[in-house]
């Protein structure tokens, strides 16, 4: 069973060409899994009064040109494809006004401890939900797989501090943030001649105000292999697949 619900395209979250950028189709996913675990009763609210809170563990997504144009609607349906002992494993699917899916994904949550992160059992959130066993990403190799290792000298790393409107309820650096911090780490021109047609992202740890993420990347082909840091430490690992601009 899928929870569904339907938004449009604002301006923030366009490109040059008025169409919805890659970077920010994660907002898209990132408020329907919201709404899906508030109508359970899972909300980070719901969460907190009992001292918990959802952190995501890794999420993959692959693009379809082209993305919706400015103004736009876009119906995202999100299921729960199932459970590990602490991992619930939830899949996507955006489609525009004339039905044709532009994003698929999936992600994993993890719910924990506030004080101390330490993860919960995720039998009891699993069972609020009704499975369904569809891998939005069936079809696909892994990016990390696709890309391999990529032997050449990574680019100049480019750092910037966590300010106040990067934060969400966790009161950390949001997980649809990590994406354009390690993209920026790319060339102009690399990024110029190419569309995003995918990413994936391990989440390693926190960022949180006023700390420093430094961003690395380094490329071969149309992939790319991203490092995110806070004070030396690794906060995730990233890997984008890139196509030729047409």
């Amino acid at each position: 069973m899928s929870f569904n619900a339907r938004y449009g395209v604002r301006s923030s979250e366009i490109g040059e060409d008025y169409r919805l950028k890659e970077s920010g189709a994660a907002y898209f996913f990132q408020e329907c899994a919201a709404e899906y675990f508030a109508s359970k009763g899972f909300a980070g609210y719901d969460m907190a009064r009992r001292g918990l809170t959802w952190l995501m563990g890794e999420i993959e997504a692959r693009f379809s040109a082209p993305m919706p144009f400015w103004r736009e609607p876009v119906y995202v349906s999100v299921w729960i494809r199932g459970g590990s002992a602490a991992r619930m494993y939830a899949d996507f699917e955006m489609a525009g006004e004339d039905g044709r899916a532009f994003a698929l994904g999936e992600a994993s949550y993890i719910a924990a401890e506030i004080e101390g992160r330490k993860p919960l059992k995720i039998a009891e959130f699993l069972s609020a939900f009704e499975a369904d066993p569809r891998c939005a990403l069936g079809g696909f190799e892994r990016i990390f797989d696709v890309c391999g290792k990529i032997p050449s000298a990574p680019y100049p790393p480019v750092s910037r501090k966590v300010r106040a409107d990067d934060i969400d309820f966790n009161s950390h650096l949001t997980n649809v943030k990590y994406l354009p911090r390690a993209i920026e780490a790319l060339p102009d021109e690399f990024i110029a001649r190419r569309r995003l047609a995918g990413y994936a992202i391990k989440f390693r740890r926190e960022a949180r105000l006023g700390e420093t993420v430094e961003s690395s990347a380094r490329a071969s082909g149309n992939c790319a292999l991203h490092e995110l840091s806070v004070g030396g430490r690794p906060a995730a690992s990233v890997a984008t697949l890139w196509e030729p601009r047409g």
